[in-house]
């Protein structure tokens, strides 16, 4: 029996992107059951029009809600309602190649004991542009080792996965969710999607299949470009001890060499270690 697939597609101030939005929709494969559009802010009218638009494609459903919640919040209700086994989030302002989804069910088909599937992101300007310099790393093909994991937070390339496909029961069964680490301030921290697909990596596993792509795009609005996301700060990486209690639990895969001792105190000193393996501070390179 083949899996049913949901996408998520949030919503906020998407006036813009309602023909992104459409044409995103139209070009899902049939193999999408499910298709959730939903704006929590009500910014502006986006979810009307695309209401009214989407009105033919049965397998759309808009939620318009005058919640207020910041991003995490809204994604992780949009994980909570999705019927789907396998779920993605779908950025209103990205455009994933037409076997995107396919492609990412054929991964996960291939591993089965992954969470998660992502493919190619290349970053587009507002002229459709490609710069090289903004073009992020992306990990090797395939399964993606703990070290890889590490070196792919570190490098500020975590997000990547997050616009990929997951396995609904097995992602919520491990207890991974993206609500914002309670020691941050609710709107000031932008690294739980980093923390979730790092999770996820360290709990079961993350393939990358380079076969499928998505543009993303980067303009004036996008958080990306609002948070200058090119390497995290040390801010971010004191939030790692948090994702422990999401990725550990006792479900971390005991073939993991580099989380053997499975303590809270390994993993953040293995965090740190690399963190200052990468970036050391000028005392230590004196």
């Amino acid at each position: 029996m083949s899996s049913t697939v949901t996408v998520c597609i949030p919503l906020h101030n998407s006036a813009r992107w309602v023909e992104n939005v459409e044409l995103n929709v139209r070009q899902l494969p049939p193999s999408v059951t499910e298709i959730l559009v939903s704006d929590r802010t009500m910014a502006d009218n986006a979810a009307t029009v695309l209401r009214s638009r989407l009105a033919d494609d049965p397998r759309v459903r808009v939620i318009e809600e005058r919640r207020g919640c910041w991003w995490p919040e809204h994604c992780q209700l949009l994980l909570d309602e999705a019927a789907g086994d396998l779920v993605m989030m779908l950025p209103h302002d990205d455009t994933p190649d037409s076997a995107w989804v396919t492609g990412l069910v054929a991964a996960l088909d291939r591993h089965p004991d992954a969470l998660l599937a992502f493919g190619h992101v290349t970053l587009v300007d507002e002229d459709g542009h490609t710069p090289r310099r903004w073009q992020p790393s992306h990990p090797a093909p395939g399964l993606i080792s703990a070290d890889q994991a590490i070196n792919l937070l570190i490098e500020d390339g975590a997000w990547l996965g997050f616009r990929g496909l997951h396995r609904k029961r097995a992602v919520s069964d491990a207890g991974l969710t993206l609500a914002t680490p309670s020691r941050f301030p609710r709107r000031g921290y932008w690294g739980v999607d980093q923390l979730w697909v790092f999770a996820m990596a360290l709990s079961g596993g993350v393939i990358y299949e380079p076969e499928v792509g998505v543009r993303k795009r980067m303009h004036a609005n996008s958080a990306t470009a609002v948070t200058g996301r090119a390497t995290p700060g040390r801010r971010e990486f004191a939030a790692i001890p948090v994702l422990w209690r999401h990725a550990d639990r006792g479900r971390v895969p005991g073939t993991c060499r580099l989380l053997r001792a499975g303590t809270r105190a390994s993993l953040r000193e293995l965090v740190r270690s690399a963190y200052h393996r990468a970036w050391p501070s000028p005392e230590s390179t004196t």
